[in-house]
């Protein structure tokens, strides 16, 4: 359907829908990528043997689970699993992450390939009473853990990717629940039944620094970090600009808008690198918020006044920014970056 066939509010269903397919490659990117693909090429090469999980670290919004869908897609691309499941299975962890809620994600995340839930919930009860034998497959008490492992197994995943795994510290109990989780992955860890990849904030550096944690992290590969990114650098200022661009054309290229808003414009500039403090997925987020305001006005393009309203609107009431910069000048960079290593310290 053509925007002229779209009422305003079409338009922008149709618009947020699209963000949500947004790929921009750059050489960061693609090495991220490299890292993460490499847990799954050992885990080909050494399947039942000690797996090296990779924590990917960085602030809200910095890209990490954008990155983690860009791989899963090429692999998928390249070579689905004859099962009809997916290679690397992305789990989205539960607040509050104990090893039976982890085990739920898990099966949650594999959809119709999970065993009935009933089945699950039978056997957690039948087992409640008795420990696993020696040698079982992880050697956990939690019977769902058990099966929703066995379910990657048969569904034919490679890599289980924990997403938000920062939630296992996010409890009243934190002390209890961050050794009792970690003590499970890097017990799946060392059966080599699947690969690993955990995904989070600055918290789960917190937490694999622990002392009770020291287990997990001997036996991770160094951490991947997505750092904002330095304006005052010049390559990472130029970085920056050309993601801003990248997103101005991904505009075009889904059919949001007929032609470029020039985001990337000079004056501009620093004031996405004041509101995004550095981190590239929050350009999308921004212009997502922009180019919807610029739609519900009937809009073929985004505007200051649309940056504006979305950083007033959007921005600034969820504190993912506290000054708008296109109405105010934009701050200078030293404030800015120390802004954002009180966000992500590492």
């Amino acid at each position: 359907m053509k925007h002229h066939q779209m009422s305003p509010a079409e338009r922008e269903v149709f618009a947020r829908a699209e963000f949500r397919k947004f790929r921009i490659a750059s050489p960061e990117v693609d090495a991220a990528i490299a890292r993460l693909e490499s847990v799954r090429l050992s885990f080909l090469k050494t399947r039942g043997r000690l797996q090296n999980p990779l924590f990917v670290l960085g602030p809200t919004q910095a890209g990490k689970s954008t990155i983690v869908e860009c791989w899963k897609e090429g692999v998928d691309a390249q070579d689905a699993p004859a099962t009809g499941g997916a290679r690397i299975l992305h789990v989205t962890c539960s607040p509050n992450s104990s090893i039976r809620s982890l085990a739920i994600d898990i099966l949650m995340a594999l959809g119709d390939l999970a065993p009935p839930f009933e089945t699950i919930e039978d056997a957690a009860r039948r087992k409640k009473r008795s420990r696993m034998r020696t040698g079982d497959l992880v050697g956990v008490d939690t019977w769902a853990m058990y099966m929703a492992l066995h379910a990657c197994g048969n569904a034919g995943v490679e890599v289980v990717v924990l997403d938000e795994l920062h939630h296992m510290v996010m409890s009243d109990r934190a002390e209890v629940t961050r050794y009792s989780v970690a003590e499970a992955l890097k017990r799946i860890a060392i059966a080599g039944v699947v690969g690993l990849v955990g995904v989070g904030t600055e918290r789960l550096a917190t937490i694999l620094r622990a002392a009770n944690t020291k287990q997990l992290a001997m036996r991770a590969r160094p951490p991947l970090f997505l750092r904002p990114l330095d304006g005052s650098i010049p390559d990472q200022a130029k970085q920056f600009a050309q993601w801003i661009a990248a997103v101005d054309a991904k505009l075009v290229e889904h059919g949001i808008f007929p032609g470029p808003s020039h985001l990337a414009r000079p004056e501009w500039q620093p004031c996405f690198y004041d509101v995004a403090r550095g981190n590239l997925g929050r350009i999308s987020r921004i212009v997502e918020e922009a180019a919807c305001a610029a739609i519900l006005e009937g809009r073929n393009s985004v505007s200051k006044a649309h940056l504006t309203q979305a950083c007033r609107d959007w921005a600034i009431p969820f504190g993912i920014a506290d000054w708008d910069p296109w109405e105010q000048k934009p701050r200078d960079v030293g404030t800015i970056l120390q802004s954002a290593r009180k966000e992500f310290p590492l």
